[in-house]
């Protein structure tokens, strides 16, 4: 299954008909987009001129 796809997970958890959402996201990829926007937010974050601004939480 591919998340890509924008379909809720409760969805595909009835299409494949299994009783646990964490079955259903096992078999799920992720969605590049939004991993390569994520790692292209956080690079530029880390090359700003005023560095990575780290703070304790």
């Amino acid at each position: 299954m591919d998340a890509d796809a924008g379909v809720p997970l409760h969805v595909l958890q009835k299409i494949a008909g299994h009783a646990d959402s964490r079955t259903t996201e096992k078999y799920l990829h992720p969605d590049h987009r939004e991993l390569t926007d994520a790692r292209d937010k956080l690079s530029k974050h880390l090359r700003s001129r005023s560095g990575p601004a780290l703070r304790v939480v």
